[in-house]
């Protein structure tokens, strides 16, 4: 049963010190983003050289319900901690089956391989939505505290709930090509250092540089950068903006319908990969 399997590969996943590490890491980096916006706001020694209008967005991300956006775009994007932490856990838990030899003892045992993979795949979506979740949750406690300091109090009236549940989505959806691909990579070189450094390097390095050189360029050639995975995730996080008050500047790009069909082309392109990949591998060598 496929759910049997997922539960065990939770069961994995969150008896590893390196999601736990991970989560206190991601939750240390936006505890620490927010004190250092209100310590500018607050401190007369760092708020008298900051602009006015500078102050007036701060206070702005530190309450809701612009702070739960504010925390979506600051911590989460291929390039953020909050990305490079995702591929690292996939990374890890994907290609450390291997040497650890637990894959071939599932698959020995008659299980389908395309349903262990497809769990651990749920198992590692699940573990990724959880820390995005608690960091929400931190976030929103401690905001709750300064917007008492600069609206008179958290006004719950004002949160769109439904709004911000999509855009917690998409935001997590935004990161699926890079998790697919690190997924594949993992599965196909077996290699938690090939898979995480390859699209690291992609993300980091490649796709902006590749950006940079075409729009000098001009002409033609600079349509594709708009199907580039970074490019289509900054289009679709354009429907995140309607709720963060004007916070969240506009961003170039293609419609967020087309965009999340070309995400989901690339998520599922590297995905099928994966399962064909595995499909064929020799689990005794």
């Amino acid at each position: 049963m496929l759910w049997n399997l997922y539960v065990n590969e939770n069961t994995k996943l969150f008896r590893r010190a390196l999601y736990w590490v991970g989560l206190a890491v991601l939750l240390g980096m936006g505890m620490a983003i927010f004190g250092l916006l209100f310590a500018a706001v607050q401190i007369p020694a760092f708020s008298q050289n900051i602009p006015p209008e500078q102050i007036v967005m701060f206070k702005s991300m530190l309450t809701w319900p612009a702070s739960f956006y504010a925390a979506l775009q600051l911590s989460w994007s291929s390039i953020s901690l909050g990305g490079l932490l995702a591929f690292l856990l996939v990374g890890v838990v994907t290609a450390q089956e291997y040497p650890w030899r637990t894959l071939n003892l599932t698959v020995g045992h008659g299980t389908p391989r395309a349903r262990v993979l497809a769990a651990k795949l749920l198992s590692v979506f699940t573990a990724l939505a959880g820390w995005m979740l608690l960091l929400m949750l931190a976030v929103g406690a401690f905001t709750a505290f300064t917007s008492w300091q600069f609206a008179g109090g958290p006004d719950l009236g004002s949160v769109n709930f439904s709004h911000l549940g999509m855009s917690i989505l998409r935001t997590l959806f935004t990161l699926t090509p890079y998790v697919a691909l690190t997924f594949c990579l993992a599965v196909a070189t077996r290699s938690t250092v090939a898979a995480i450094g390859v699209v690291a390097g992609f993300s980091l390095i490649v796709e902006p540089l590749l950006i940079q050189v075409i729009s000098l360029t001009g002409g033609g050639l600079s349509g594709v950068t708009a199907y580039l995975p970074m490019m289509l995730s900054s289009s679709l996080l354009k429907a995140n903006e309607l709720g963060a008050a004007g916070m969240i500047g506009a961003a170039g790009g293609m419609n967020p319908g087309t965009a999340a069909a070309a995400i989901a082309v690339y998520t599922g392109v590297f995905l099928l990969s994966a399962f064909v990949i595995f499909q064929r591998q020799d689990l005794s060598s």
